[in-house]
């Protein structure tokens, strides 16, 4: 097997997928105490492990090679071992997803302004709360004080709802995405959406695979350029997408090629009682993903 097919297989089976929740379905039942909360950050997933030559790769979901960060492998080095795998996710604060996802996807330059936030260690059969704190203990002994591009992502632990909300409205109020729940006792199972992993945003989120694009409306600016995106939905039906840039209004019109087909992340204000989203909003071209949620 070569690399590129290594890659693809080692990323399908450690992506876990997210179950999305809005905050209101939680009550005081749900056992917060089970879980670690942690900040849902707006950058890139990564998976990190070392091929059969014992170099440090870096890929994405879909098995790509991130080959923009060499300046993180030496300190990632430190932390992983034959047949483990770190999980994570290529972030800096100042920047938005879709640079973060352009400076991933750079085959020239190194992007040394690229952080990365570890939140998981697989490849055994060890449960959340065990990998991450043997994690925890490697990055302390491992002295990454004066490392300042690998950190662990902080995992809290809560002890009621209301403490849940309150972390969230923080995260809200500095510009966060979202929070994540992890179950302590959970192991990590890739492809499965369950209550192990679950994701809390105010909006939102869906990745859409592109069908068709639509002209703009008579009378409307964008006569002559894309006006909506027509993306899968729900049940075979499909939904229009708006908030694009101009420049991308007008560059897929000419190119349709360039859009149709790929998937797209798509964020709205919430499920409609029509079956719908309200406000569905283009915020970014998934290149490291392949299918769409429906």
């Amino acid at each position: 097997m070569n690399f590129r097919e290594q890659f693809k297989v080692t990323a399908t089976k450690l992506f876990q997928r997210y179950k999305e929740i809005p905050l209101q379905d939680f009550n005081e039942s749900f056992m917060i105490e089970d879980y670690y909360v942690s900040e849902k950050l707006d950058g890139v997933f990564g998976c990190v492990y070392k091929d059969t030559e014992g170099k440090v790769r870096i890929i994405s979901r879909t098995g790509e090679e991130y080959l923009s960060v060499e300046h993180l492998k030496p300190h990632l080095e430190r932390l992983i071992n034959d047949g483990e795998f770190l999980i994570c996710e290529l972030y800096h604060p100042m920047y938005d997803q879709p640079t973060i996802s352009g400076w991933c996807r750079d085959t020239v330059n190194q992007r040394t302004m690229l952080q990365v936030f570890l939140f998981g260690l697989e490849g055994n059969s060890n449960d959340f709360e065990t990998n991450i704190n043997e994690l925890h203990r490697r990055y302390v002994e491992g002295n990454f004080d004066d490392v300042h591009d690998v950190w662990l992502l902080p995992q809290l632990q809560l002890t009621s709802i209301e403490e849940l909300k309150t972390f969230i409205a923080s995260v809200y109020d500095n510009g966060g995405e979202g929070v994540v729940l992890r179950k302590k006792t959970a192991k990590y199972k890739h492809g499965s959406k369950t209550n192990n992993i679950i994701k809390i945003k105010r909006t939102k989120t869906y990745d859409l695979e592109v069908v068709d694009i639509v002209e703009g409306k008579k009378g409307s600016k964008y006569v002559g350029m894309v006006g909506a995106l027509k993306v899968k939905w729900k049940d075979g039906k499909t939904i229009n997408v708006s908030g694009m840039t101009d420049y991308q209004r007008n560059l897929w019109w000419d190119k349709p090629e360039e859009i149709i087909g790929k998937i797209i992340e798509v964020r709205g204000m919430m499920d409609s009682t029509k079956g719908s989203i309200v406000q569905p909003r283009f915020k970014s071209i998934r290149h490291d993903k392949t299918e769409g949620d429906f």
